[in-house]
């Protein structure tokens, strides 16, 4: 993940008077609700109790591979191995951070002027927060930062900032337009218990300020918009029954990690299948097809998704099933209504498995990879994606649950359903 695309929703956290293990609770709800990087700020206690807490910390961070961020202390992000260290204007410098902890190591400043957030840049930061925006109780010796000074500095410099201080539900949509990378809270994640509700609706505020707008949707069909991957299931074996060939009992479970041209390639050299692949796609068309018009159904929020998406943006429909299943099921839920275009493997002569097919889309709709973001659900299609340079948004689907957090790596942003899209667009 870029360290842009991990702070999002930057959380700060303090023990304070809370237990060990609410506070621990805490972190955890706020992480599952959206918190994409934390920060631990702890300022009393022994440096024993401290680090034996980052310790704890850095267990639930790690579980969930988003970045921990040591406040302050250089030697404690040293000696727990924490992710980076965020430094104020008096924690020492940049360059003295960066010799002890290694140029793999993030490194954040606090620069609420122009002027210090050259500095830091001069030095070395990976990223800066930039603040107070707003008035705050956590720091009540932060001096306020006008929208114009945070516009500013995004403008000159070349590295995220973040917005600290004060930011909520009922304010941030104020720092729209600032083209900040995240946004920084405190008191609005964790003060009431509630981390997890708190953490989605901020991270859907915060995906609304720093997600950079696409002109293009190239968007996944199947598990995407349709709930049809099930409908594949027991595909390959029927395939494999009607060449005269006994599958083995574990079959269904090696497809289900292979693309299309893997599958090709298992009947070829797995079960003496002498067929070449246009022969064997024809085949397994043959028998999905019926099953596409009877069996599959629209998945939640996708026809509303599309109606939304075609009003802002172009989108094109892109898929491994071949058109003359597709389309069929496309017309009789009116997608295709929504849509400028329909690329699937046929028409693009390639799988997934290749960027062709994502660069064929580009090519019909006159934009390019810079204006596009990309709709998955299946990793192997994602990485396909990320590798070519493109910005990747991967949806949940129950039949990726066993590769999810491998998932939130690759991808660039990761949604529960496509109502979560409305932030996006």
């Amino acid at each position: 993940m870029r360290l842009s695309n991990a702070l999002w929703l930057y959380g700060v956290i303090s023990k304070n008077d809370l237990t060990e293990a609410e506070y621990l609770k805490r972190i955890e709800d706020s992480i599952k609700g959206g918190v994409s990087i934390l920060q631990i700020r702890e300022k009393t206690g022994t440096r024993e109790d401290i680090v034996k807490l980052c310790l704890k910390v850095k267990a639930i961070t790690d579980k969930h591979h988003i970045p921990l961020i040591i406040n302050d202390d250089v030697s404690i992000c040293e000696e727990i191995d924490a992710d980076g260290v965020h430094l104020g204007q008096s924690d020492g410098s940049v360059t003295d951070a960066r010799k002890r902890l290694g140029d793999g190591k993030i490194i954040g400043v606090s620069a609420n002027t122009l002027p210090l957030a050259r500095k830091a840049v001069d030095e070395g930061a990976d990223y800066l927060g930039t603040g107070a925006m707003f008035v705050t109780s956590t720091k009540l010796d932060a001096k306020s930062t006008k929208l114009e000074t945070l516009k500013a500095i995004c403008n000159e410099v070349p590295i995220p900032v973040v917005a600290i201080g004060g930011i909520g539900q009922t304010n941030a949509h104020q720092l729209m337009g600032a083209k900040v990378a995240g946004i920084a809270v405190v008191s609005a994640l964790y003060s009431d218990g509630r981390c997890f509700d708190n953490a989605k609706a901020l991270r859907a505020l915060a995906d609304s300020l720093a997600m950079p707008k696409k002109r293009l949707i190239i968007c996944d069909v199947d598990g995407v918009l349709l709930e049809s991957v099930n409908v594949w299931d027991g595909v390959a074996r029927e395939y494999l029954i009607g060449k005269g060939v006994s599958p083995k009992d574990d079959l269904e479970d090696v497809v289900a990690t292979l693309h299309f041209e893997g599958s090709i390639a298992l009947f070829q050299k797995e079960y003496g299948v002498n067929d070449d692949a246009e022969t064997i796609v024809s085949a397994l068309n043959d028998i999905i097809k019926g099953r596409y018009l009877r069996d599959v159904t629209l998945k939640p929020h996708a026809l509303e998704f599309l109606q939304r998406a075609s009003q802002r943006c172009r989108v094109y429909l892109c898929s491994d099933t071949h058109s003359d299943v597709l389309t069929p099921v496309l017309q009789k839920f009116g997608l295709l209504d929504y849509a400028d275009g329909l690329v699937t493997s046929n028409i693009a002569g390639c799988f997934k498995s290749h960027d062709r097919i994502y660069r064929y889309c580009n090519e019909k709709s006159g934009f390019s990879m810079e204006d596009t973001m990309v709709l998955e659900d299946y990793l192997y299609a994602m990485k396909t994606a990320k590798s070519a340079g493109y910005y990747v948004v991967g949806v949940r689907e129950q039949n990726s649950f066993k590769h999810e957090e491998e998932i939130k790596c690759v991808a660039d942003q990761y949604i529960e359903s496509l109502r979560d899209m409305e932030a996006i667009l």
